[in-house]
């Protein structure tokens, strides 16, 4: 919903990215084209008192180690909140660096996977979509891309209300351990599909280190079929280009989600007509049940359908979760009273109860 005073002005035409609208604690000050972005203190906030930080900055380097350096030399207070991501490794490195520092682990809502073209061959054909998605080692993944400390989870993150419960999925064929039931039905149904030796493919990347390391895996994981994927990695603005032109074999990508709730996951990614379901797959059924629980008021009612609705994605997949990655958020001693969230960082990013010690 947006305030009347700055929609009826436009005619109907729709409202410029560049207009920031909202009643957070901080209100948008300055941006600098590729360097910064600044908030100053919204005096008109709701809670009383809040927040107590006359303002933040935030600086815009997609470079880890650029990050780092700030962060050491005291430039930044916070690092990796909003970056491409943290990795154990990494904050060994940067403790080394500022052995003070605050560690904090949270959930991410994004989701390294890869996603197949229903519309091209062979990946109209269920059996081999169903062959790739047994045979990919989900906990190899959590390894290759999140050094064994992300989580394995289905449509949803982990801690999802709405989530599969852990010890359904993990027992679920694709999910479960060890791998060699369901590999040897995934090649029983790659013979009976016509591609007893696998095939050649290709794999659209994107760039960022979270989907170079997807891309490696998921063409080893292939290799495990006979499959042979070449990596065309893209740069952002092609790559995007490609996606909504859904002009590719297979594709790999950290996508992420604003919220957990079902009708942003299903709306999106596995409705029939879902703006990003790139795979263009149709599960018959899935639509008139996301009808349902969209209009369910009971939430136990509408947990079960959600279920319902998973189970039946998982069972006729087009996409391949990897791994839910964690991300580590380092945190200068100064900084008190933020808490990453458990159930994901984005939750709770508005820092109206931060405020600033005296440096010693």
């Amino acid at each position: 919903m947006l305030p009347r005073h700055l929609v009826e002005p436009l005619g109907g035409k729709e409202i410029s990215r560049r207009e920031f609208i909202g009643t957070g604690p901080f209100v948008f000050q300055e941006y600098v084209n590729g360097v910064s972005v600044e908030w100053a203190r919204n005096k008109d906030y709701f809670v009383p008192g809040r927040p107590y930080l006359d303002g933040m900055k935030l600086f815009i380097m997609p470079d880890s180690s650029a990050r780092h350096a700030a962060f050491k030399t005291g430039k930044i207070h916070v690092t990796d909140l909003l970056g491409d991501g943290m990795l154990s490794s990494d904050v060994s490195a940067v403790k080394r660096m500022r052995p003070e520092a605050v560690v904090q682990k949270g959930l991410t809502f994004n989701h390294p996977n890869l996603g197949l073209n229903t519309k091209r061959k062979p990946f109209d054909d269920p059996r081999v979509r169903k062959a790739i998605f047994l045979a990919t080692d989900r906990q190899a993944g959590n390894q290759v891309i999140q050094q064994g400390e992300g989580f394995i989870g289905g449509l949803f993150p982990p801690a999802s209300y709405w989530a599969l419960p852990q010890e359904e999925l993990l027992k679920m064929p694709g999910y479960r351990q060890p791998k060699d039931q369901d590999i040897a039905e995934a090649k029983r149904l790659m013979a009976e599909a016509g591609y007893p030796n696998g095939f050649k493919t290709t794999l659209l990347a994107r760039p960022g280190k979270i989907n170079e390391d997807t891309a490696v895996f998921f063409e080893d994981q292939l290799r495990r079929l006979g499959i042979e994927a070449q990596i065309l990695p893209r740069e952002v603005g092609a790559f995007v280009a490609a996606m909504n032109a859904r002009n590719f074999d297979t594709f790999e990508w950290a996508q992420a989600i604003l919220t957990d709730d079902p009708d942003q996951v299903f709306g999106e990614f596995y409705v029939s007509k879902g703006f990003r379901n790139y795979e263009q797959h149709v599960i018959p059924g899935l639509d008139e049940l996301f009808a349902r629980q969209t209009r369910e008021l009971d939430p136990a009612k509408r947990k079960e359908i959600v279920l319902q609705m998973q189970r039946m994605v998982l069972e006729d997949p087009a996409k391949v979760v990897a791994v839910w990655p964690s991300l580590f958020v380092l945190f200068a001693p100064e900084v008190k009273d933020y808490k990453v969230s458990p159930r994901g960082v984005q939750n709770n990013s508005k820092f109206q109860d931060v405020w600033l010690a005296q440096s010693e």
